[in-house]
């Protein structure tokens, strides 16, 4: 039954009758281009406001993108045209989200299908051979954004054009919707030219907006991203990643970098619960904090799994400990079957937004190349955006640095151990660090002399690389430590003494 409204409406125009514009809205909100629709007394006008928007570089978003995205439950309604959509909406928008794409037939291309990820889509073509073909490469588009299922409305034998709107006596349309033919993933590729299959021109590349990579954790972790942190066993990657989890969740800074707060969700494969629980109270973690947890051996089928719980708790952070327990490879070393294994999980990073870091192992012996260290194919790390590695030095330090394909590769960089609060923080980067080690014994040399030491004399007596001390007394000059006298000129050389 029409959601006991009575009958279908008698004119399916009055739906929207009062209505000239329509609005496009982007997925925080903002309106990105409005149709306005005219019934004039030659004919019905369209156009658009502002004159002249592009697609974004992922397309133009859905109609209704508000109310689709706040209601992931609902299965998707695709008609053609905003009046019809408001008409569908009427009719059945207790049981589906009602969509429709800016400029109608033949323009479903320009579109970004991908909130129809993991949803069941139906969809309602006008009755003619356009929308017909419409439909068609609607759900195409809608099968290679992952939908659940894809099926379509029979119009034929309907009067040619006819749409939802359109009131027929005696036709059953909750029949036709019950009746509607699934569609099947194409087997080959298609022929179709759409978005996902035809190559750009640089006109068009051109044409498409600069959109600035977005960080979850600025200059190293990308929204949408895929990264590794390895290391050797025990060097402590299990601990820095809840720490990136619980800086992710709080929002406060990582590593010393600014942090998008947003929830989080920790998969720990091979951890104890009463071991995480208990660094997360140390780090001062509270009940409502927006962390999710799994703890434990992975499901049986893990990547279904992870994407039906990043659709349900949508984080901003997915943290996998370690990789390959979420990954079902035979032959770790093999990169054709590693490369594919990573495929899906890159594309549950994109499509959510979230970015996925998994927890990795390094192997025993590597080059020196980037990404030589990471055990396994080199598919791991041709495959992620960001290689975060952790080494332990012969003292017992431990540095981190990156490899990355956007921003700015980190420098190693030391990391210190509150004992109290169990928070990793950067103590700065290896040669920061060996610059205030050399200072001190600058400092302890110049303080045990009897008159200002030109830099010559200091490097020979410190014992230390030429770059070191320098980096050293300028270190202990801008701290106001040392102070130096003459120009540096030949017959004047800079002399040091401490302050």
């Amino acid at each position: 039954m029409l959601r006991d409204r009575g009958d279908w409406p008698t004119n399916g125009e009055r739906i929207s009758a009062d209505r000239e514009k329509f609005h496009y809205r982007t997925a925080d909100g903002a309106t990105l281009v409005t149709v306005v629709r005219r019934d004039t007394p030659d004919g019905k006008r369209i156009h658009r406001e502002p004159k002249g928007v592009k697609a974004p570089a992922g397309g133009y978003p859905l109609y209704r993108l508000d109310s689709i995205l706040a209601n992931h439950d609902k299965p998707l309604l695709v008609v053609e045209g905003e009046g019809t959509a408001e008409t569908a909406v009427y009719l059945f928008g207790d049981r589906y989200e009602v969509t429709t794409a800016v400029g109608g037939a033949g323009k479903a291309g320009q579109t970004d299908w991908t909130p129809s990820r993991s949803r069941d889509v139906v969809i309602w073509p006008d009755a003619d051979e356009p929308g017909r073909k419409h439909a068609d490469e609607v759900a195409e588009l809608c099968h290679q954004a992952c939908a659940r299922s894809v099926r379509i409305v029979d119009t034929k034998g309907l009067p040619t054009g006819w749409d939802l709107a359109d009131p027929i006596n005696g036709y059953d349309i909750e029949r036709a919707v019950s009746d509607s033919v699934p569609v099947p993933i194409e087997q080959e590729p298609s022929q179709k030219q759409n978005r996902y299959s035809r190559a750009l021109s640089m006109a068009e590349l051109y044409e498409a907006p600069d959109d600035d990579v977005k960080w979850r954790v600025h200059d190293l972790l990308p929204w949408g991203g895929l990264s590794i942190l390895s290391a050797r066993p025990k060097a402590g990657k299990s601990t820095l990643a809840r720490t990136g989890a619980m800086a992710v969740a709080t929002g406060q800074p990582w590593l010393g970098r600014e942090v998008a707060q947003a929830p989080v969700l920790v998969c720990a494969f091979e951890e104890i619960k009463a071991a995480v629980v208990r660094h997360y109270r140390a780090m001062g973690a509270i009940p409502d904090m927006p962390l999710h947890f799994h703890i434990g051996p992975p499901p049986s089928d893990p990547l279904p799994w992870l994407e039906a719980e990043v659709e349900r708790i949508k984080p901003g952070l997915v943290i996998i400990d370690p990789l390959f327990k979420a990954l079902n490879v035979e032959d770790g070393n093999s990169y054709a079957e590693v490369g594919r294994a990573l495929d899906p999980l890159l594309a549950l990073a994109r499509s959510s937004g979230a970015h996925i870091m998994a927890v990795h192992h390094n192997r025993k012996g590597a080059g020196d190349a980037a990404g030589d260290e990471v055990l396994g194919s080199t598919s791991l790390f041709a495959g992620v955006d960001t290689l975060l590695s952790l080494k332990r030095s012969t003292e017992g330090n431990r540095f981190i640095s990156s490899t990355q394909r956007y921003g700015v590769d980190m420098e190693p960089t030391l990391l210190r151990l509150d004992p109290a609060t169990m928070w990793i923080s950067a103590a700065g980067t290896r040669a920061e660090t060996a610059a205030r080690e050399t200072a001190q014994h600058v400092f302890d040399f110049l303080a045990n002399a009897a008159e200002q030491i030109p830099t010559n004399e200091i490097v020979d007596g410190v014992d230390h690389r030429r770059t070191q001390v320098l980096a050293a007394l300028k270190l202990l000059l801008g701290e106001g430590r040392v102070v130096r006298s003459g120009s540096g000129k030949r017959n004047d050389p800079h002399l040091y003494a401490t302050a």
